[in-house]
Formats: C-alpha cells, structure tokens, sequence
C-alpha cells in the first residue's frame, strides 16, 4: 500500500505556478506589492502558512496571515518534515521560515523535505539570489 501523497496536490497548495515559472507565493505577495513576506513551516504540527509585513513603517516586524488561502495549514496525514535547513527560527511561535524581500530575492537559500510514511521524499528548495522556488524527488539513502 503507497503511502500518503506527497505528489501533485501537496505540491499544489504549496507552489503557486504563475504563467511557465513557478515561485512561492511569498515571493509573488512580496514582488507584488513591495512587502516583505514569508513561508513558514511548523516540523512538529506538520503545518505551513504564508504571512505577510502589511505595515512596514508602523508595525516594522508584525507579520500577519496572508488571507484565508494561505493560513495555516496541515499536511495530508501521513506526511512529516523531517528536514528544514537555511529557515530562520521564530521563537515566539515555533515556526521556522524563509523571508522574501520586495525585490523577490530570498533571505538565504533553503530547503524543506517532505516525507511520507513509504520513505517517498520531495524536497522544496529556494534559491535566495532569485527566490525561485523548485520542488523535486529526493532519494533516501
């Protein structure tokens, strides 16, 4: 029996594919509308959202949710992160995320691995020059 998907309907309500590049979301709200954003993922609550700095200059570092589609959101049962590297970590909540500056460019490069319970691993790696975000099949060794 196949484990949990972790294929196209993860990868779905993660990447947000815009004309023929695929980028995060963060990347486009931050391009977009000139604020910082960021993707944040919660290992342990098996949870992502996208969050948002809607007022820069009054609340410098207050980050809010998106909106509604991008809130926090589980994972499909079955499926962990058993990996984060190159995220930043927010004491106050747990979270780990990667930021995207008005420009597009990521913080640093990083990468979040998914797994599920078969060993199947895909990956989601940013690039920080770029902030383009690629996902793709990791092998286990």
């Amino acid at each position: 029996m196949p484990g949990a998907s972790i294929g196209s309907d993860t990868v779905g309500s993660i990447i947000a594919y815009r004309s023929t590049q695929s980028m995060l979301p963060p990347r486009n709200e931050a391009t977009t509308y000139g604020l910082r954003t960021r993707f944040a993922v919660h290992a342990e609550n098996r949870t992502w959202r996208v969050t948002i700095e809607p007022r820069p200059l009054k609340e410098p570092d207050k980050f809010e949710s998106l909106n509604q589609t991008w809130d926090t959101t589980a994972l499909p049962d079955g499926v962990e992160i058993p990996t984060v590297s190159g995220f930043e970590k927010d004491a106050s909540t747990g979270e780990q995320y990667v930021e995207f500056r008005a420009d597009g460019t990521a913080a640093a490069d990083a990468t979040v691995v998914l797994e599920n319970e078969a060993g199947d691993q895909r990956a989601l790696k940013v690039t920080a020059a770029t902030g383009r975000a690629t996902f793709s099949e990791e092998k286990k060794e």
